[in-house]
């Protein structure tokens, strides 16, 4: 037990890091409670009498809500419970990121190195310390790739079936998975009997397939619509196709997330190392393995999502970005001396935290990931201040219109029994806006004629209450 303790102590580094993170944020609620909270507590509160979730509800994580909601009739719905689970998801996921490093990094003395280069991804880091639903899909999304490395083929199957049922985007993820999977047994084959190859790999995705298409056609058969999650009519048009000029955006803003918070510096090293060494050395054989899983899985993600005018964020792509942060890692040590790739890494991992901090810089009218970077992190506290001084100056909250995402209810966010919605009617007296809510340039323009009454500011942070004309 020593022994693997100094062999593999920057584990326990990250691990520790991480529980100090947990434990300063334990009072943090849900940050989208149409994706968890609002499911959970209606299965919680109708004792699981119905699975036909109403509209303003994301009912394409059934059995996520469902297992939370389970939880909270044994332990009791609070956010302490709901913060111990979901730290026992981060660590967890943090081990299955280490084994996947660890996989593919055979020598100890740069395994800290590239593993800390890997989890350092700003939107990881942030997605970890809140009660985020994307964690749980990276979760079975990681085990079941060492599973595939390792050739556990029981285990394999059962982590891909739980990582198809979490959530629409997680079978998304996991056929990406399933694509470098026979990709990788054609190339054991030596690139023979493709069609063989298939039905092989077809094999331990067998249980996903078929349970996910047939709860998702019963589904359609129900609500009579061709969509996995039914939100609110703002999301009625999110499976459309684009066009031309659409689909330039939806690649500027797929570039942007591979270089923002951060991700631009391992591309600079990526880029300069291709330079230096060519297409040879940076494809080679001794990282095809690592290629392969990341060209997959984005190519699978890139197709569904950026022909279709649903918007998307970066978390969408955190799979991708750590398997990237590997590969670069892994360049540095097998084509620099070990001085000079341990120097760049570090430099790598102090630009990498920079990213933290990249939205000081930023345009109030530029749209940010504010869940996939710390300094949303004051945000939490902010609100509950503005609605106490809502409480304190007798200004109801159902006359009052709020912003995403605070326009779910304190319950919903806090799990503290308030259940008083924003008010959307003609009767609104006051309008909160804040740049955590990503409002459209026009949207943001009205507020100029309007009285402002109160400011929230906290880093780059701020909450604005204004009384209307």
């Amino acid at each position: 037990m020593k022994k693997y303790f100094k062999e593999n102590y920057i584990l326990f580094v990250v691990l520790l890091l991480y529980l100090a993170g947990k434990f300063l944020l334990f009072d943090i609620g849900f940050w989208d409670a149409a994706m968890v909270s609002r499911p959970a507590l209606f299965l919680y509160e109708n004792n699981f009498s119905s699975f036909l979730f109403p509209l303003g509800m994301c009912d394409d994580n059934i059995f996520m809500a469902s297992g939370i909601a389970l939880l909270w009739k044994f332990f009791g719905c609070n956010l302490l419970v709901t913060q111990i689970l979901f730290s026992v998801v981060g660590i967890c996921l943090i081990f299955q990121i280490y084994k996947f490093c660890q996989f593919f990094i055979k020598d100890n003395s740069i395994l800290p190195f590239v593993f800390l280069l890997v989890v350092s991804d700003t939107a990881l880091i942030t997605q970890s310390l809140l009660i985020m639903p994307d964690i749980i899909m990276l979760l079975f999304a990681f085990m079941s790739v060492n599973f595939m490395l390792r050739k556990r083929k029981i285990a394999f199957a059962v982590s891909l079936f739980f990582l198809a049922m979490i959530r629409a985007r997680g079978f998304d993820l996991c056929i990406g998975i399933g694509l470098a999977y026979f990709v990788l047994l054609l190339r054991e084959n030596n690139w023979k009997n493709p069609f063989k190859i298939l039905g092989k790999a077809l094999l331990p995705f067998i249980p996903a397939i078929l349970i996910y298409t047939t709860l998702y056609i019963i589904h359609c058969t129900i609500f009579n619509l061709f969509s996995i999650s039914r939100k609110d009519p703002a999301w009625e048009n999110a499976l459309d196709f684009v066009d031309f000029r659409r689909l330039a955006i939806n690649i500027a803003v797929l570039i942007r997330w591979f270089l923002d918070y951060g991700r631009i510096f391992f591309w600079l090293v990526f880029g300069v190392l291709l330079l230096k060494f060519g297409i040879k050395k940076i494809f080679s054989k001794k990282i095809c393995t690592e290629w392969v899983i990341f060209g997959a899985t984005f190519l699978l993600i890139a197709l569904i999502t950026l022909p279709f005018c649903n918007c998307f964020g970066s978390r969408y792509f955190i799979f991708e970005y750590v398997a990237f942060a590997l590969i670069v890692g892994k360049l540095l040590f097998e084509l620099l001396s070990k001085k000079r790739a341990k120097i760049i890494a570090i430099l790598l991992l102090i630009g990498l935290w920079t990213g933290h901090f990249w939205v000081y810089f930023y345009p109030e009218k530029l749209s940010q990931n504010w869940d996939c970077t710390l300094s949303g992190i004051p945000y939490y506290e902010m609100r509950r201040d503005m609605i106490k001084y809502l409480d304190e100056n007798e200004i109801e909250i159902s006359e009052t219109s709020l912003f995403y995402p605070t326009t779910a209810t304190a319950n919903e966010i806090d799990l503290n029994g308030d259940k008083r919605y924003s008010g959307t009617s003609d009767t609104i007296k006051y309008s909160v806006y804040s740049n955590i809510g990503n409002m459209l340039d026009e949207e943001i323009d009205s507020f100029k004629s309007k009285e402002l009454v109160k400011e929230w500011k906290q880093g780059a942070v701020f909450i604005r209450l204004y009384k209307n004309n």
